[in-house]
């Protein structure tokens, strides 16, 4: 009975000691620091000129690298999917790079083929927001290129509350 006592108190003791690990290590994101894209954006797009109206979305640009994006854009949102992608700082420092992949379904629900779009942007630390150009890419299932367009976004750091 107090080897079973013991073995008991051990087995909480490690209990405990991984799940302040877990806490410390994977509880509590790090706190965004102004100058730094990571983290999650309102943006707006606005296509170009003969272009569909302006339209919003969301993005998360994680801490490794990744993109995240969601939005409401024409023609009609439900035949996208959320956009994948990835991120990083540009050579010269002067800001960022993104780019995201979108599938695209026909109102059958088929694969027709899927959006690109690549992002180029500059950080204001004191608002911060970014604001940038964009390229986007329509593309068939075998990657042939349809369509190629090219637009401003401006994005607005969502709040942490």
């Amino acid at each position: 009975m107090k080897r079973l006592t013991k073995l008991t108190a051990l087995a909480v003791l490690i209990l405990m000691a991984t799940a302040a690990w877990a806490e410390d290590t994977h509880g509590t994101p790090e706190a965004i620091e102004p100058g730094q894209l990571r983290g999650a954006w309102r943006v707006t797009q606005t296509p170009g000129e003969g272009g569909p109206p302006p339209f919003q979305m969301l993005m998360v640009f994680t801490r490794d690298g990744g993109v995240v994006e969601t939005d409401a854009g024409p023609p009609n949102p439900l035949q996208f999917s959320p956009g994948l992608g990835e991120w990083k700082r540009k050579v010269d420092g002067s800001g960022y790079v993104a780019s995201y992949t979108q599938l695209q379904y026909d109102s059958g629900q088929n694969l027709i083929g899927t959006f690109n779009a690549l992002i180029d942007v500059t950080l204001n630390e004191a608002k911060n927001t970014f604001s940038g150009t964009v390229r986007v890419r329509f593309l068939d299932v075998d990657d042939a290129l349809l369509f190629e367009a090219y637009g401003t976004v401006d994005g607005k750091r969502l709040p942490v509350e």
